[in-house]
C-alpha cells in the first residue's frame, strides 16, 4: 500500500511501467492497422496498388514550421492525417493542447507522396483507446459548439482495441465525425477487425514517432540486436550459463542496426529513421545503471557482458522501478554529511511519469 510519505511501493511502479510498455506496444498496433486498413480493397482483398502510409511524415503549412502527424495516408482520391493519443488526460491545459495540434492538421498541406488522382483535401483523424473514444468525440463536440468553430477538413475520432477471438485483432471503430471516404467511414462505423497476422506479414511492430518506455527500447536491443550481433557459438555459451561473451558496442552501430531491423518490408509503407539515436543511448545508459554494462574508454561505447535472460522485457520493467523507488527515498532521507553525497544522474532515466 502506497503513503503520501513513502510512495508507491515497488509493485505499484512495477504494474504502473509494465501498462506504460504495454499502451505503447498496443499504440504501435493501432497506428499499422488504421495505415493497413485505410489501404485496404475490400473488393479486391488487397492493398491498393497506389497506397501509400508512412509513420511520422513531415508535411509542410503554407505558413509556419513543419508538422508530423504520427501517420499519414495516402492513395488514389484519398489522403488522411492521423494523430494518436492513447490516454484521455485530467488537465484542461492538456485537452487543449491535444485540441491545438490536431486543428494544426486542418489546413492545406503539402510533401505529400504522389499517388494517383489527388484530392483537394485531407481527412484528420484522432486515433484513441476505445475506453477513451467517448471522452475525446465530447470534448470535440462541445468545443465546436462553445466556440461556434468547424474543422475545415473532415475530422472524426477512431477508438481502437486488442480483441482476441478464435485469434488476435486490432479492432477499428469510428466514434463520431466526418470522413470522405464513404466505404472506409461505412466499414469503421460498424467497426472492423484487422488480423494481427496481416500486420505481422507485412510490418515490424516495435516503434512508432512517440519516445518509447527505457525497458522497451532496452528490451529490444538485448533480445534482437545484441543477439543478432553474437556468433552461435557465443550466444549459446550465453544460454548455458557459461563465462558470458562480451560485446563491445557502440550508439551508432546499433542504431543502424535496429534501424535494419525496424524496416518493414512492405512496399506501400514507408518509416522514419526509427528508433531514434537517443532512444538507443538513453537504453545503454540504463543498461550501465541497472548494471547490465559499462562505458569504456572510446565515445559513446559501452561493454556489455551478454547472457541469455528469459524475459528481458519483464526483468528490465522490475529492475527500473527498483530503480526509481530507490532514487525517490534517497531524495526524501535527510543528508547526515555536511556535503550531499553526489550519486549517478542516471537515475533520473527511471523516473515514471504520474
Amino acid at each position: 500500500m502506497s503513503t503520501e510519505d513513502s510512495g508507491p511501493s515497488l509493485e505499484e511502479r512495477t504494474n504502473r511501467l509494465r501498462n506504460k510498455l504495454d499502451n505503447y506496444l498496443g499504440t504501435v498496433e493501432a497506428v499499422f492497422a488504421f495505415g493497413h486498413e485505410s489501404l485496404w480493397n475490400p473488393s479486391a482483398k488487397r492493398i491498393a496498388a497506389d497506397g501509400l502510409f508512412q509513420v511520422g511524415p513531415c508535411l509542410a503549412p503554407q505558413e509556419g514550421p513543419k508538422l508530423t502527424p504520427d501517420r499519414l495516408v495516402s492513395r488514389a482520391g484519398y489522403r488522411a492525417v492521423a494523430e494518436v493519443k492513447a490516454t484521455y488526460p485530467s488537465r484542461e491545459e492538456q485537452l487543449d493542447e491535444i485540441r491545438k495540434q490536431v486543428k494544426k492538421y486542418d489546413q492545406p498541406l503539402v510533401g505529400w507522396p504522389v499517388s494517383g488522382s489527388q484530392p483537394e483535401s485531407h481527412d484528420v483523424v484522432l486515433l484513441t483507446h476505445h475506453s477513451r473514444k467517448a471522452h475525446f468525440a465530447d470534448f470535440f463536440s462541445s468545443w465546436t459548439v462553445e466556440n461556434g468553430a468547424e474543422f475545415n477538413s473532415p475530422f472524426c475520432v477512431v477508438g481502437f482495441a486488442r480483441v482476441d477471438q478464435s485469434g488476435k485483432f486490432i479492432s477499428l471503430e469510428l466514434q463520431s465525425g466526418r470522413m470522405s471516404d464513404q466505404g472506409l467511414r461505412d466499414r469503421l462505423h460498424r467497426a472492423v477487425y484487422v488480423a494481427m497476422h496481416h500486420l505481422i506479414i507485412n510490418y515490424v511492430l516495435v516503434f512508432y514517432d512517440a519516445d518509447p518506455p527505457l525497458p522497451y527500447v532496452m528490451a529490444f536491443l538485448w533480445m534482437k540486436v545484441f543477439a543478432d550481433i553474437l556468433s552461435v557459438e557465443d550466444y549459446i555459451a550465453g544460454r548455458e550459463g557459461a563465462e558470458p561473451p562480451t560485446l563491445t558496442v557502440n550508439v551508432r552501430d546499433l542504431t543502424e542496426r535496429a534501424r535494419a531491423i525496424c524496416r518493414p518490408s512492405a512496399s506501400w509503407a514507408r518509416m522514419p529513421e526509427l528508433p531514434r539515436t537517443e532512444w538507443i543511448r538513453d537504453a545503454m545508459d540504463g543498461f550501465v545503471q541497472l548494471g547490465y554494462a559499462r562505458k569504456v574508454a572510446e565515445d559513446d561505447a559501452y561493454a556489455v557482458p551478454y547472457k541469455f535472460i528469459r524475459d528481458p522485457q519483464e526483468e528490465f520493467t522490475r529492475k527500473a522501478a527498483a530503480a526509481e523507488q530507490r532514487a525517490e527515498g534517497a531524495a526524501r532521507r535527510p543528508s547526515r554529511r555536511a556535503k550531499p553525497r553526489p550519486g549517478p544522474e542516471q537515475l533520473s532515466l527511471f523516473e515514471l511519469d504520474e
